[in-house]
């Protein structure tokens, strides 16, 4: 499956993977921000308010009635933090049109609904109306404060925020409760025009690219966004000279400990590769060092893994659930594996097995619009466009010592522990 990009207009592009595995065709549309606190509750708000109705289907209920006709199709908002890149704007579904009995051309009609989203909202004296503005701060309200219900997650969020405090990257992509709570229906269309009228636009198109699905994706996109395009670029730190620890109260009974790790530099492809078999022997993958010593042999954690939370600033997660008796122990026997690979203690068996399970994610891949969707844009805003298949071949390629090279790279940056305050007789904790 080929992936392809085209510009529509200096500030508006389409990536296209053109393939008839799918009988359902996805569709996302992602106006692209610097993140910021000032925007980032903006951001995620406006989406949601512009799905509530247009001047022609001015409630849900109409917009749904013409997406039930067009096959069950559907049009949702969406948000997504990419390094230190705010994306936001919808996802559409629809199945294809070789598959309408009544000869619909569902692209295209889906497509002009969700033009007429982006384009002519409903509006209540000038701006968005009040109730509809009201209704979706109460949502975004209730889905922040309910991070905080998986504690897992949670903790992870957590670390990054510690470790990144004064970067973008730190910066919780749906906002805080109380930006959102600030914003009126007329910031909100300040904001909205600065939006379309201003940003850059992403598209991503998984399914069978005609002709026609082409001329109708580049009407949707002519007359949006900015005039040009505008570079997506990166603030790469080195670790603190001092290990930043933080250990917060919660009333869960499992600790969770989340450590952060930095490269301090900005990798390039070849570093990539390397880092990502490094942290699949690392922690990676089910016979990962971290995973057979930590969990299995050791039995200091109920689960322990390591991943790579955002490639182009080079930072990586350990992010272990553990008793708290064994916090020390667990740390200290996480430092040591990673010695081990940086010392270049790695089998023959744990470098296949990484690589093998690298791999096997990569071909899982072509099963899931959604994951070309996230592969290829990480891409696109790091200027490249390699292919999953490219990329199992580079892999394949990695020695022990580059693993081990990868692994002298990292340096501790940010400890972050969850120390539990319920005991096992109390109540479920959302864990």
């Amino acid at each position: 499956m080929e992936f392809k990009r085209y510009d529509i207009t200096p500030g508006a592009s389409i990536g296209v993977v053109d393939t008839d595995k799918f009988k359902v065709n996805d569709l996302w549309i992602s106006f692209v921000s610097p993140l910021s606190r000032d925007t980032a509750a903006l951001n995620s708000l406006l989406p949601m308010v512009l799905t509530r109705g247009t001047a022609s289907l001015p409630d849900m209920l109409s917009i749904s009635k013409r997406l039930d006709n067009l096959y069950a199709a559907t049009i949702s908002p969406r948000g997504v933090k990419r390094a230190e890149t705010h994306m936001f704007g919808f996802f559409a579904s629809m199945l294809g049109n070789e598959y309408a009995i009544d000869g619909c051309d569902i692209a295209g009609e889906v497509i002009s609904t969700l033009r007429e989203i982006i384009t002519d909202p409903v509006k209540a004296e000038g701006v968005f109306k009040p109730e509809f503005v009201e209704g979706e701060k109460k949502v975004l309200c209730s889905y922040i404060s309910s991070e905080i219900n998986n504690k897992r997650r949670y903790a992870v969020t957590r670390c990054i925020e510690e470790m990144c405090r004064g970067e973008a990257f730190g910066i919780a992509d749906s906002g805080r409760i109380e930006d959102v709570c600030a914003i009126t229906p007329e910031t909100l269309w300040e904001h909205y025009k600065k939006v379309v009228s201003g940003m850059n636009v992403e598209a991503f198109y998984v399914g069978r690219y005609s002709d026609a699905v082409a001329d109708c994706a580049a009407s949707l996109l002519k007359g949006i966004g900015s005039s040009s395009k505008t570079a997506y670029d990166v603030e790469v730190k080195r670790s603190a000279e001092k290990v930043k620890r933080v250990i917060e109260d919660h009333p869960v009974r499992q600790g969770k400990l989340c450590l952060g790790y930095r490269a301090g530099r900005v990798l390039s492809d070849a570093d990539f590769h390397k880092l990502t078999v490094f942290n699949a022997v690392f922690g990676a993958s089910p016979v990962s060092k971290l995973f057979m010593n930590v969990r299995e042999k050791l039995s200091l954690a109920y689960y322990c893994s390591s991943f790579i939370c955002d490639p182009r600033k080079g930072i990586m997660l350990v992010n272990a659930g553990i008793d708290p008796a064994n916090l020390e122990k667990t740390e200290e026997e996480v430092a040591r594996q990673l010695d081990l690979i940086a010392k270049g203690e790695i089998t023959d068996a744990e470098l296949d097995a990484a690589k093998a399970s690298i791999v096997n994610s990569y071909r899982e891949m072509e099963d899931i619009p959604s994951a070309f969707e996230n592969w290829y844009t990480v891409r696109m805003m790091a200027g490249r466009s390699d292919s999953p298949a490219e990329n199992a071949r580079r892999i394949l390629s990695v020695t022990k010592e580059d693993v081990s090279e990868a692994a002298r790279g990292v340096s501790l940056d940010t400890i972050y522990f969850m120390n539990p305050t319920l005991n096992g007789e109390e109540e479920d904790d959302g864990e």
